[in-house]
């Protein structure tokens, strides 16, 4: 009797989006984390990741359900770009696992590795707005980090995994964790992990600054490719944080677009005072410049790169018109001849110089 009333109480209501057809992919986990599990599957033929939580006993697990409860409805309507869109939750597959669309691509951290080359700044701007959606709707994340961080096929950056650290980072649910999986501290605010004295006895709660917080560390993991702290265990790293010391700038990271301007910048966002932290608005906005910056840059450089060719079609631009701009002057190049100061009209018409043909010319 007893046992069909717990087992009453552990389904979770329709109304939390307890989802039907589910179909689990495989006989193992295909990513394991701190307190998680990472399986994939199929759900309408649609491919779907569960994150399966490792919960003991049952009553911690029917805690953990209540919260999911109040939760799930607020998830569920969540819709922006830089979202990773929330399905429901399953109780049939796991004992507890939430639902949601499959990331094509990783994790920041994965796409990173195989696309060097790709934008981080554009990457964290969308963070950084997914972050705003969230905050604007009262949502905090609590679990920021590039673990929680996944890449579409298209390449956009989508966060996951937001509002769970009622669940995941609660000091009175029985877990079974990973082994040598780096922790949330490494992410976290140092108010969160030492709250203030006169802060009460209940656990610190996440809140939107320790967010931007998070988006700080972030940030350095996308730079260095590595989590911070990397050199540091987790227990050291928690002492780190309650005494100030934030990671160092990464040497050869301006190689990869980490300009003075965005690290003065991050330096701002993980304050030890929250109230001197920038709001998610802020962030948003000196994002949005250095993306614009760096698009800007990689602009001209592709344009200024371009060397002298020999004999290359060129088209012959109106010539009135033309003369009615100020000369430019430039040094024309070729080869086994010294460099040549030359000003001309700005035609952008071919050049006829010691009668052989030139186009492309390097301006400088």
């Amino acid at each position: 009797m007893l046992g069909d009333i717990s087992s009453t109480m552990l389904r979770l209501p329709s109304s939390t989006g307890s989802l039907e057809g589910l179909k689990k992919s495989g006989e193992s986990a295909v990513l394991s984390g701190g307190t998680t599990d990472i399986w994939r599957g199929v759900w309408n033929d649609k491919q779907v990741a569960f994150k399966a939580f490792r919960i003991y006993p049952s009553q911690d697990l029917l805690e953990a359900k209540k919260i999911l409860w109040r939760l799930v409805p607020t998830w569920k309507r969540l819709t922006h770009e830089n979202v990773l869109p929330f399905y429901g939750v399953d109780t049939s597959l796991f004992q507890l696992a939430l639902v949601y669309e499959w990331g094509q691509d990783g994790n920041i951290m994965q796409y990173l590795e195989s696309k060097p080359d790709a934008s981080r700044s554009k990457l964290l701007l969308q963070v950084a707005k997914g972050l705003q959606y969230l905050h604007s709707l009262g949502v905090v994340h609590g679990e920021l980090k590039g673990a929680n961080v996944l890449i579409s096929r298209s390449g956009n950056a989508r966060i996951c995994d937001y509002g769970l650290s009622p669940i995941i980072s609660n000091p009175t649910f029985t877990v079974a964790a990973t082994p040598g999986v780096a922790g949330p501290s490494r992410w976290l605010a140092p108010e969160i992990i030492d709250p203030p004295s006169g802060a009460g006895s209940d656990p610190p709660t996440a809140s939107k600054p320790a967010d931007v917080f998070a988006f700080a560390m972030l940030a350095v993991e996308a730079f260095t490719g590595k989590v911070p702290f990397g050199n540091m265990k987790n227990e050291s790293v928690v002492i780190q944080i309650i005494r100030g010391r934030r990671p160092d700038k990464p040497l050869a990271a301006d190689k990869l677009g980490l300009t003075v301007e965005m690290w003065k910048f991050v330096e701002k966002c993980w304050n030890q005072n929250p109230k001197k932290r920038p709001d998610i608005e802020k962030v948003v906005t000196a994002w949005e410049g250095f993306a614009n910056a760096e698009g800007n840059s990689t602009s001209m450089s592709k344009r200024g790169g371009r060397r002298s060719q020999f004999a290359q079609p060129s088209t012959v631009y109106n010539e009135e018109d033309a003369h009615k701009a100020p000369p430019l002057c430039f040094f024309l190049t070729f080869q086994c001849v010294r460099l040549v100061p030359v000003c001309v009209q700005p035609t952008w018409a071919l050049t006829i110089v010691g009668g052989t043909t030139f186009s492309s010319l390097l301006i400088t």
